[in-house]
């Protein structure tokens, strides 16, 4: 019969969630701790298997001692996180080249734990879900087997099989016992990792306190994702046109750049718009600045974290910078036009250089025109004729919008924005350029937008008394996407990764609270009811189907663990279904001598199976499981 070594399984096993934990950890730390690391795991199962460690353990000890000295000899805050991954691997790589004893592998299944746990603090993605739930279920079996080896040298085929089906069912279990946990145990508004921690998301350049020429093309540069918003209380797309992502409003142009910070300009009274109100969730990414996107005009804000404060032309932004995943719920009207908030002749103002540039030019285009409107159409026009759309416009310098205009050179959104905005206020328009996000990839499955970071985009507010500020947008419709679009594939991919950070990463106090109210409603009193204080048909049916399916599982279980597992178990079952009990001390063959007084037929089944049990059990040959099962099956009749 083959026999198989617990030790080794367990070796392999602990030694494999070392590997992955390992390289989960890899991308917060200089690359070299991890691949050290893991060629030493790699030859320290080598070493285990040969039983050879040619370093003595009290070399390797002194040397550890010392580089642990070293990396916590100018120790700050900063860098305590990056500093105590890279500790955990050198005692990794130590106590892989090292003898061991069953003690030994219980510090290493320790520290692959520690690993994943320093991993956590920086990854939050569904695939970092999986790849925790995959090592937790090695590690798990792996600690099995250590378990087993302890007191067994060898195990038989179908003990292997069986620890290896109770490494499974045990981590199977885990996963609803600890969401039970996670939904259920308080959960403090306070961070754990106060600011030192390395492993955040990467920031990524943002819309901030400027922009100018390549500010956007960088972020345009990027696909990952910027944000999503999850529509409430609606399952229909938005129609495209409404789909500007308002974040910056920027009234000030100097030396080729915009400024939006206002100081200390007295704002007028806030006027509320008309118009359809919508009501949506944003999960936005962390970056390096603090602004929040909204559809028009906000009317009310809510953040999960932190305070929202209303700025120039009624956009939002955070007390504090987007270092982490920040959600926010938001009500405002979608439209193309603003309230205004600031007096519109502070949106006049150009550069003397710009303005002798470029006023022979702005005066020619529809000279006689007056009306704001028909003026902003004409410039409009004029650009989309006489310019190009580029990525790539390879040109700056102090002025790059006169240089734009003068050479009609191609460019992106900023110069086109920028452009229509200096003309119109040449005319005595005002204008502003607006920051933000256009469109999104509707997911049907979430009702949510996918916006990337390749969605951002600047466009023209002008000004038009008796309606407020009117969107604009000059850049040439025809410029496409950098790859958007997502297959379905994708959206199911982005959809469970939504669900994690939706349930998972943003899961706060106020959303366990909530998630517990719909739970007690189940078994609340309903409306019509209330002064009688009865239960719902609704609550009652599912109260009595939980109590009924528990006690299924219960009952299915219980009969699973019962069950007869080897042929000797599965021979007595048979027999018992026969009538024929075996008495105190009386083995198997015994019942088969027993029984030939009784039925011949049956005694010599029994003894046939019987035999090829024994030779199974302790003999040197595999016997086919198919004939025994014959048998069984013939002893039952």
């Amino acid at each position: 019969m083959k026999s198989y070594s617990p030790l080794r399984f367990s070796r392999f096993l602990i030694y494999s969630s070392l590997v992955m934990a390992i390289f989960t950890l890899s991308h917060e730390i200089p690359p070299l701790y991890p691949a050290i690391a893991a060629a030493l795991v790699a030859g320290g199962l080598v070493m285990d298997e040969r039983d050879w460690y040619p370093i003595p353990n009290r070399a390797i000890t002194i040397a550890v001692v010392m580089a642990v000295l070293i990396h916590l000899y100018g120790m700050r805050m900063e860098i305590l996180f990056e500093r105590v991954s890279q500790v955990m691997m050198v005692l990794i790589a130590a106590k892989a080249i090292s003898t061991k004893s069953t003690r030994d592998y219980l510090q290493l299944s320790l520290l692959s734990m520690l690993l994943m746990a320093a991993a956590a603090v920086g990854q939050w993605g569904v695939s970092f879900g999986i790849i925790l739930s995959l090592h937790a279920s090695l590690l798990l079996m792996g600690l099995l087997f250590l378990y087993a080896s302890t007191a067994r040298e060898t195990l038989s085929t179908g003990e292997v099989r069986a620890l290896t089906l109770w490494g499974f069912s045990i981590s199977g279990l885990l996963v609803p016992v600890s969401l039970l946990f996670f939904f259920l145990l308080p959960r403090p508004d306070i961070g754990l990792t106060p600011g030192w921690v390395g492993g955040r998301v990467q920031a990524r350049t943002g819309f901030g306190e400027t922009v100018s020429p390549g500010a956007v093309e960088r972020i345009k540069r990027d696909r990952s994702v910027a944000f999503r918003a999850e529509l409430i209380q609606r399952e229909e797309p938005i129609s495209q046109h409404l789909l500007y992502w308002r974040g910056r409003v920027y009234r000030r142009y100097r030396h080729g750049r915009w400024f939006g910070r206002d100081g200390k300009i007295s704002k007028g009274p806030l006027t509320l718009p008309y118009g359809e109100r919508m009501k949506y969730r944003v999960f936005l990414e962390p970056s390096d600045g603090d602004t929040l996107f909204t559809l028009g005009t906000p009317l009310n804000a809510r953040v999960s974290k932190g305070k929202v404060s209303l700025e120039t032309g009624y956009t939002l932004r955070l007390n504090r910078t987007v270092e982490e995943r920040v959600s926010y719920t938001v009500t405002s009207v979608p439209g193309n036009t603003i309230p205004p908030y600031l007096n519109p002749s502070l949106f006049l103002g150009v550069p003397g250089p710009v303005k002798n540039a470029l006023l022979p030019l702005a005066r020619t285009i529809a000279p006689e025109e007056s009306d704001p409107l028909h003026l902003a159409r004409a410039v409009e026009a004029y650009l989309r004729k006489n310019h190009g759309y580029t990525l790539n416009p390879g040109y700056g310098g102090e002025h790059p919008v006169v240089r734009f205009l003068l050479k009609k050179l191609p460019g992106h959104c900023e110069y086109f924005a920028s452009a229509m905005a200096i003309m119109l206020r040449l005319r005595g328009v005002p204008a502003r350029l607006v920051g933000g996000f256009v469109g999104g990839q509707w997911n049907p499955l979430g009702h949510y937008y996918i916006v990337k970071n390749s969605d951002a985009h600047t466009w023209v507010e002008i000004w038009v008394p008796g309606r407020g500020w009117v969107f604009f947008d000059p850049t040439p419709p025809s410029t496409g996407t950098l790859g958007n679009n997502y297959t379905n594939l994708q959206k199911v991919l982005d959809y469970l990764r939504f669900q994690w950070y939706h349930w998972i990463i943003n899961y706060n106090y106020q959303r366990q609270v909530s998630l517990l109210q719909k739970g007690l409603s189940l078994f609340a009193a309903s409306e019509k009811r209330s002064a009688r204080r009865e239960m719902p048909l609704r609550s009652i049916g599912t109260l009595f189907g939980t109590i009924l399916g528990l006690l299924i599982l219960f009952y299915l279980g219980n009969l699973w663990r019962r069950r007869p597992k080897t042929w000797g178990e599965r021979l007595d079952h048979a027999l018992q279904s026969r009538g024929v009990t075996r008495l105190p001390g009386e083995t198997l063959l015994e019942v088969a001598e027993r029984l030939k007084g009784e039925n011949m037929e049956l005694a010599e089944s029994v003894k046939t199976a019987v035999l090829l049990y024994y030779r199974q059990e302790f003999g040197s040959k595999e016997v086919s499981a198919g004939e025994l099962r014959r048998l069984v099956e013939q002893i039952k009749g």
